[in-house]
């Protein structure tokens, strides 16, 4: 089963555990273990998809309470998508002031196109 995930999403966390995590009412923080799951299957499927710069900040982020982290992006950008439970986000943001806060949301319409000038009613 791991194998097929790894080729199912370039060795990121399976798609049927996603949708069995939001299927079935769990706690959306099982979201944020299956993102580790991920980026572990990652390091192992492609050593050069990390670093020690991206180690130690994933590492960082862990211990100011991430439950997740997942490396995003490619060829020198991207960026690090931490999963924290709303209370953690104070404790998280004072360490980690270096670094740019991108705030999102969950869809669930899938994939769709947004204008620019439509972005901050999306975010």
């Amino acid at each position: 089963r791991h194998t097929r995930c790894l080729s199912d999403w370039s060795s990121d966390v399976c798609s049927s555990d996603l949708i069995s995590v939001i299927d079935s009412n769990r706690d959306l923080d099982e979201i944020g273990k299956l993102m580790n799951l991920g980026w572990q299957f990652k390091k192992l499927s492609n050593p050069e998809a990390n670093n020690e710069t991206i180690s130690e900040f994933i590492e960082k982020g862990i211990r100011q309470g991430a439950i997740g982290a997942k490396v995003l992006g490619a060829g020198g950008g991207g960026f690090i998508l931490f999963w924290l439970k709303p209370n953690d986000k104070s404790r998280f943001r004072k360490h980690f002031n270096e670094g740019v806060e991108v705030p999102f949301k969950i869809d669930f319409n899938g994939t769709g196109t947004l204008e620019a000038k439509d972005w901050e009613k999306h975010v």
